[in-house]
This record gives C-alpha cells, sequence and structure tokens, in this order.
C-alpha cells in the first residue's frame, strides 16, 4: 500500500533577486523559514487543451501543462516576511507600508510533507509569484475567540533555463536520507543531489592502558550512523557507498588496541554498512 500523506512542515520561502535566463540559473535571497506556522497547501495544476472536429466528430485533442496555482495556509505574516513577498518597505523594526509602485517578486518555495509510513516528500517550486488575500478578524464573544489566519495565493510557472515548474522527490527516510533533505532547502533552485564521501578528521594520541590509542575524529557523526575501523600497517581507504563488511564496530569514545606507526582507518556507516565517510591517522599508542 502506498504512503498516505499525514501531515507538512518545514515550509521555506526564498525571494528571487535575479532572473534566471535560458543558460544561467535564478539568484536568491535568505530564506524565510514558517517554523510551526504552516497550516495546509493546495496545489492545482493548469492544463491548456483543445479539440479538432471533422465531419462533426471529434478526430484529434490535446492538452498540455501549464504551471499551476498554490494557495498557503499560513498563522501569520511578520514585518521582515511582508517586505521579502510582497515588495513591501520597512518603516521600522515593526512597521511596514505598502507602496503604490511595489513590485511583487517571484519566490522560491519548498516544504515536507510527512507520510504515515515515517517517510517524508520533498516539494518545491522554484519560481512562484504570491498575491496576498483577505483577512477576516473577528471579535471575541460569550464562546471565547476564533484564530484568524492568513493566505497566499499564487501562480507557478515554467523557468526559462530548465523548462521545469515544479519538484517532488517521494519516499526520503529522515535519518538515512539527512543530507539530501538538508540539501533541497539550501537553495530556491533546483539541483539534483550529488552524495560525496564525508571527510573525517582522525586523530591518535597514547591509550589508557599498554598498547591502546585514544582516537577522536570530527566533525560529529550524522544522526543514525555509527564507525567502524580497520588499523594494520596499510589500510585501503573505502570510496562511497562501500560495504564495508569485516571492518571493527567503534563506539567513538573506547580506547583501541594498535601499534604505533600503523595507520587506522576510521570510516562513518550508515545502517545498511555503506561508508559515508572516511578519515585516517598514523597510531600512536601507550608503550
Amino acid at each position: 500500500m502506498s504512503a498516505i500523506a499525514m501531515n507538512i512542515r518545514n515550509l521555506q520561502i526564498q525571494p528571487m533577486t535575479a532572473e534566471e535566463t535560458a543558460t544561467t540559473s535564478a539568484i536568491y535571497g535568505e530564506a524565510i523559514s514558517f517554523t510551526n506556522r504552516f497550516m495546509s497547501f493546495t496545489d492545482t495544476p493548469k492544463q491548456n487543451s483543445g479539440s479538432l472536429y471533422g465531419d462533426g466528430a471529434k478526430t484529434n485533442s490535446f492538452v498540455s501543462k501549464d504551471g499551476g496555482e498554490l494557495q498557503l495556509n499560513i498563522q501569520k505574516f511578520l514585518a521582515n516576511e511582508r517586505v521579502s513577498l510582497f515588495n513591501e518597505t520597512k518603516e521600522s523594526d515593526d512597521t511596514v507600508s505598502m507602496g503604490k509602485n511595489d513590485v511583487i517578486p517571484y519566490v522560491s518555495v519548498a516544504f515536507e510533507v510527512e507520510n504515515d509510513d515515517g517517510t517524508i516528500d520533498l516539494h518545491k517550486y522554484p519560481k512562484v509569484k504570491f498575491t496576498e488575500q483577505a483577512t477576516t478578524v473577528t471579535q471575541k464573544d460569550e464562546k471565547g475567540g476564533t484564530y484568524s489566519t492568513m493566505q497566499l495565493k499564487g501562480e507557478y510557472i515554467f523557468d526559462l533555463k530548465d523548462n521545469k515548474a515544479r519538484y517532488i522527490k517521494e519516499n526520503m527516510l529522515p535519518t538515512t536520507d539527512a543530507a539530501e533533505i538538508t540539501a533541497w532547502f539550501a537553495n530556491g533552485d533546483f539541483a539534483a543531489y550529488s552524495e560525496t564521501l564525508k571527510a573525517l578528521t582522525v586523530s591518535s594520541a597514547a591509550g589508557t592502558t599498554s598498547g591502546t590509542t585514544k582516537v577522536t575524529v570530527s566533525p560529529a557523526i550524522a544522526s543514525g550512523r555509527s564507525y567502524v575501523y580497520k588499523t594494520d600497517a596499510t589500510v585501503t581507504a573505502p570510496v562511497l557507498n562501500d560495504v564495508l563488511n569485516g571492518w571493527s564496530s567503534w563506539d567513538g569514545v573506547s580506547d583501541i588496541t594498535a601499534t604505533t606507526g600503523n595507520k587506522i582507518g576510521i570510516a562513518e556507516i550508515d545502517a545498511e554498512l555503506k561508508c559515508k565517510g572516511y578519515g585516517f591517522a598514523t597510531v600512536t599508542s601507550k608503550a
């Protein structure tokens, strides 16, 4: 059974500061994060269609895609967000003004959809232009108050460089695919994810007992991963996604038995034992 969408989160909107051309990508400004304020979205694709008739009967037809309409429901806009989304003028820290000559910019929109099986679908719209919709606020009555929220409605269109209007990446695992999920939000434009081997900085110092070494590794290990090691006179460096069967497990803290002058290789692996990071050092052990 296919995964069913159950929640949305991590809405980010980036204003476009320079439009793309047929040969160059768009440039985007600082992202706006709507943490804990993203309530719902509606994506309505647009199509153009036509039919050809002859002798009173339909003989041919076509349907072509034409971007779509994106509607976002958000709890509230902050002053600086109105500047980025609607090109309003910031008069002070908490005051913005709407001007007659405000030109609404294109923006990129990205967010996550959580599924009932624990996976995540990533959505991205690189070229959207929003208009602010009507906001209604009601007074309190004897039964209490009613929350008022805000709505954005915009059109997403095909960009000039790639002729793409929307990207969806399905069935991502929050832990295993954490690096790719982070990369999805790094820039307003879409770029196919290219995984690289994480470079580990490994150091070796004398351990607490004879014949052991104290190993330290940086940067910190990623969530859901673990360390393995191999030590010998020489250690062949693994490449990205090598399956490291036969390497020894290491908790990242305990001293390791090793011989001074030998090499020690430390690998960061995922749940499938695939190498995701690697570094090595020359062993210094306690005499």
